[in-house]
């Protein structure tokens, strides 16, 4: 499998990153990736990389196409006992504060629905708290 980016639902969006592709330079790829694909700013990405040893450049680029998310889930599999993967997570979880790893994708997938959901529930809230401010001030 190649190294692909696919819209899972309409706000989650799963990054593929293949075994033979662990020179990947992640920032400026994400970033045009981001572009390419029209994907909206505040979805969620599952970012999940095959790699046995993990040896891509962590930069600014990077964190800035995660922090285009409002949430990660950094998928490592089994690597988890790995510490290229993890040091890979951890820079981006030490920018990125709405980033957890999985084991496994389904885990990543199920947390991003439930953060999805808090997300959207919060946001219904904000527009009903300023709808109702804003017909106060019209009275």
């Amino acid at each position: 499998m190649e190294t692909v980016i696919k819209k899972v639902t309409d706000d989650i969006y799963h990054l593929f990153i293949a075994e033979y592709v662990c020179n990947w330079t992640c920032g400026a790829n994400l970033l045009s990736l981001i572009t390419t694909h029209d994907i909206p700013h505040h979805s969620f990405l599952i970012l999940e990389t095959h790699c046995k040893v993990c040896n891509m450049r962590c930069d600014q680029e990077l964190l800035k196409g995660c922090h285009y998310f409002d949430a990660v889930a950094y998928v490592v599999q089994q690597e988890t006992a790995n510490f290229y993967p993890l040091t890979h997570a951890e820079f981006i979880r030490n920018s990125h504060q709405n980033t957890c790893y999985f084991d496994i994708y389904q885990d990543g997938f199920n947390w991003l629905n439930i953060v999805s959901q808090q997300t959207i529930k919060k946001y219904v809230k904000l527009f009903n708290e300023l709808k109702y401010s804003a017909e106060g001030i019209s009275k």
